[in-house]
């Protein structure tokens, strides 16, 4: 349909699926007295989508007053001489996803005045024609990005650009540059050149650009740089040769660029940097020479970069550094050595760096760090070590490192934490020591730190704590000592951790914790005791936690609860028992949890409770009872729940449910019963459950489906029901779901149904695989407008009937595959307006119409294997969809 529409706020006028520049011209002359708008209000033009012999827009009526054009995913036959002259007011234009067969020298004569041009995505835009720029005198910026046909600049093309200032030619498959391309761009600024297939650089390749300021080469094929490339670009800030397989770089390669500040040369194959590398480049700020294979670095390399503050020689092959390596390198903020081969730190390589903040060692092979080989850095705050193979802590390895915050120590191999060791990091918040081997920690191993936070021990092999160890920790909000073999704890070794918050003892052999292990924690939040050997829990054992929200059991082999053993705990939210021995629940087992939120007891053996057991629950909200053994469960369980929204009895035994069972837990929205042993609901089970949206029946026995089993359940939106024995669906039996998204009744016993559907206008996913239907009558799906998949493989279907799918113009997948279809007439899939894939895999079909895939713009894959059709088939599709702009063969498809 050809459209031309007048946008008033932007004043743009857009016209699409237009075939001749006569059809534009008379479009915008309609458009223009159709809005009620001058030519002068016109700004922009977008023409799209077209279909044009010649393009030469001449004559508009609009062309004097437009300031920017766009030209978008047409197919041109020629781009005329002086195609756009009449512009003459042209600032930017925009040439985008285009096919262009033939493009005349003079195309953009006459465009004097344009400023911007951008030319992205062409086909068959292979060279720029001679003079094809000469015109453009007043050109600032000039984009030439993914027009992968050109692959050829010609050292002529930009000469008469003398205003340029930024050049990006990106994407475009240029494998050389040759010289003098660009020797009349005086004023460029900016060069892109990444993302290429550039090999090979001439001497005067970038001859000519002293006012040069940044130059990307990254991303090519460049295997070395020639001696004096880069000599006149003395305005160099910035240069991009990352992602090259550069080897070597001479000491002669940089000597011009004295007023760099920024060289990247990441992703190359550089082995080695020589002292005379960096010599003129007193101005670099940043260097980064990552991912290469750097296995020596020259003493006196970084000598002369006395301004450069940060640094990334991370991913090499480097096994030690030069003492003194950093010597002038006052300025350093940040230095990235991770992930290289360091076996150890001496004293003096960071000696001088008094303004270092980050520090990045990691993944390294060091074994010793030598006393005070961190003293100097009075600045630091991040000191990354962790990942290497550190043994021993010498008290005095990290001296005088008063402003360090962040200390990263995990994986590593150390066994002993001793005295003093992190005593001169009076600022550290967070100290990282997770697996490593530690069994022993000296008394005063953490002495020193006033302002620590986070506390990270797990991973260790620690079995005892001593009484003092945390004597100085006041300020410790998280302590972590996971996976450890702890196994009794002495109450006063918590006592100074007054600001706890947050302790993680799981994965020890704590079998009994008892009262006095928590009563100093008096603002702890979360306790984490899974994972142990907990058997039994004595009475009032977190009575002293007032505050704790969190409490994490799981995973033990508690047998049983009292009715005190969590007493006191008015603030607990979260309480998790799932994976545990627990067999029943006595009369008040929760009594006082009245804040409880979400309560965890799935995985255990709870085949029976007590009627009073979740009474003083009234603000439950999730209950989770998944893999019990629970066979029978009455109303009277749930009577005083009256606020919970998810309810998860899944993987259990029950078989019969009472009809008022949901009948105290209105607010459910959410309830799973999946694979149980239940075979028949009786009618009104579901009727108190109103704000259901969530309910899944898989994996039963269940056989009949009544009209009224889901009559009120209007806000459903997910319905399982796979994996029963249902033969019988009563026709009105989803008639209320008004708001149902999903429907899997796969793998049931199904024969034949009529008008089950005809009501879910909202179902987007349908799932009748695995049944035994036979036939699809041209009623079964109707109103199912918003349909996007269907499932019907692995049932016995012999026929479709003639617009069985009429209403299904949303349906982006049908799955009809091992079935017994043995003829696809032409008028089988009609309404699949946005089908993309139709699986027919496995049936018995010898006749096929190609037609009846004609009409399906949208397909994208289409299997037919296993299938007894005749060899000149594929030869039929070949024809229709090779030669189709829309079509959807592809090789391999019917191979």
């Amino acid at each position: 349909m050809e459209i031309c529409i007048y946008t008033d706020h932007i004043g743009r006028i857009y016209c699409t699926n237009i075939n001749s520049t006569k059809t534009i011209h008379n479009k915008i002359n309609e458009t223009i007295v159709e809005s009620e708008v001058t030519e002068q209000d016109v700004q922009t033009l977008t023409i799209d989508n077209c279909n044009l012999d010649n393009l030469t827009l001449t004559n508009l009526t609009v062309s004097p007053y437009v300031t920017r054009l766009d030209i978008c995913g047409c197919t041109i036959n020629a781009l005329c001489s002086e195609a756009f002259a009449d512009f003459s007011s042209l600032k930017g234009l925009f040439i985008k996803e285009n096919t262009i067969n033939q493009i005349d020298r003079q195309a953009l004569k006459g465009l004097k005045h344009l400023k911007w041009l951008h030319m992205w995505k062409n086909k068959n835009f292979n060279a720029l024609p001679e003079e094809f720029l000469s015109d453009l005198s007043s050109l600032e910026r000039l984009d030439l990005i993914k027009n992968e046909d050109m692959n050829v600049i010609q050292n002529t093309s930009f000469n008469s650009l003398t205003k340029l200032m930024h050049l990006a030619i990106r994407f475009c498959g240029i494998n050389e540059i040759l010289g003098n391309s660009f020797v009349n761009l005086t004023n460029l600024k900016a060069l892109l050149l990444d993302d290429n297939n550039i090999s090979k650089l001439h001497k005067d390749s970038f001859k000519g650009l002293y006012n040069l300021t940044l130059l990307s080469l990254s991303y090519n094929f460049l295997t070395e740089l020639p001696e004096g490339v880069f000599q006149d670009l003395v305005s160099l800030e910035e240069i991009g040769l990352a992602n090259n397989k550069i080897e070597d770089l001479p000491d002669t390669t940089f000597d011009k660029l004295i007023n760099l500040k920024i060289l990247n040369v990441s992703h190359n194959r550089i082995y080695k940097i020589t002292k005379g590398l960096f010599k003129n480049m007193l101005n670099l700020e940043r260097l980064n020479l990552k991912n290469n294979n750097i296995q020596e670095i020259e003493n006196n390399s970084f000598d002369k970069l006395e301004k450069l503050y940060e640094i990334n020689f991370s991913h090499n092959q480097l096994r030690y550094l030069p003492e003194y390596l950093f010597k002038n390198n006052k300025s350093l903020i940040h230095i990235h050595l991770h992930i290289n081969n360091i076996e150890s730190i001496s004293y003096n390589i960071f000696n001088n760096l008094t303004n270092l903040t980050h520090l990045y060692l990691s993944n390294n092979n060091i074994k010793n760090l030598e006393v005070k080989c961190f003293e100097k850095l009075s600045k630091l705050q991040y000191l990354y070590l962790d990942n290497n193979k550190i043994e021993i802590l010498d008290k005095n390895a990290f001296k005088q490192l008063f402003k360090l915050e962040y200390l990263y120590l995990q994986n590593n191999h150390i066994s002993i934490l001793p005295n003093e060791a992190f005593h001169e990091l009076p600022s550290l918040k967070e100290l990282h020591l997770s697996n490593n081997s530690i069994h022993t920690l000296k008394h005063n191993c953490f002495e020193g730190l006033n302002n620590l936070m986070d506390l990270y021990l797990d991973g260790n092999k620690i079995e005892n704590l001593p009484l003092d160890v945390f004597k100085q920790l006041s300020t410790v909000t998280h302590l972590k000592l996971s996976n450890n073999l702890l196994n009794i704890l002495e109450p006063e070794v918590f006592q100074p951790l007054i600001s706890l918050r947050y302790l993680c003892l799981d994965d020890n052999n704590i079998e009994n914790p008892e009262k006095e292990y928590f009563k100093y924690l008096k603002q702890l939040k979360l306790l984490n005791l899974s994972d142990n050997n907990i058997r039994y829990i004595s009475g009032f054992t977190f009575s002293e936690l007032k505050r704790i929200d969190t409490l994490y059991l799981a995973n033990n082999k508690i047998e049983q609860l009292s009715s005190t053993t969590f007493a006191g705990l008015y603030n607990l939210n979260s309480l998790h028992l799932e994976n545990n021995d627990l067999n029943k629940l006595e009369p008040h087992v929760f009594t006082n949890l009245t804040a409880l939120k979400y309560l965890c007891l799935n995985k255990n053996k709870l085949e029976y409770w007590d009627a009073n057991s979740f009474d003083s629950l009234i603000n439950l909200i999730y209950l989770d009872l998944d893999s019990n053994g629970i066979q029978n469960i009455t109303a009277e369980k749930f009577k005083k729940n009256s606020e919970i929204t998810h309810l998860n009895l899944r993987n259990n035994k029950l078989r019969y449910l009472e009809t008022n069972l949901f009948s105290g837990i209105k607010k459910l929205n959410h309830l799973d019963l999946h694979n149980n042993e239940i075979d028949s609901l009786p009618d009104g089970i579901f009727d108190f459950l109103p704000l259901l949206v969530y309910l899944n029946l898989s994996y039963n026995a269940i056989s009949h489906i009544s009209n009224k089993l889901f009559a009120n359940l209007n806000k459903l939106e997910n319905l399982f029901l796979e994996h029963n024995h249902i033969q019988v669906i009563e026709s009105e039996a989803f008639c209320n779901l008004d708001k149902l998204r999903r429907l899997d009744l796969s793998h049931n016993k199904i024969h034949i149904f009529c008008n089950i559907f005809n009501s879910l206008e909202s179902l987007v996913n349908l799932n009748l695989s695995n049944n035994s239907i036979n036939v699809i009558s041209d009623k079964i799906f109707a109103g199912l407008k918003n349909l996007e998949k269907l499932f019907l493989q692995n049932n016995k279907i012999v026929d479709i009937q003639c617009k069985a799918f009429h209403d299904q113009n949303k349906l982006r997948r049908l799955d009809l595959s091992n079935n017994k279809l043995e003829i696809i007439h032409c008028n089988t899939f009609v309404g699949l307006t946005a089908i993309s894939n139709i699986h027919l895999v496995n049936n018995s079909i010898s006749k096929l119409f190609v037609d009846a895939f004609e009409p399906l713009k949208t397909l994208a894959i289409l299997e037919l294997e296993g299938n007894p059709l005749p060899s000149d088939i594929f030869d039929k599709f070949k024809q229709l969809y090779y030669n189709s702009k829309d079509g959807i063969f592809r090789d391999g498809i019917f191979d």
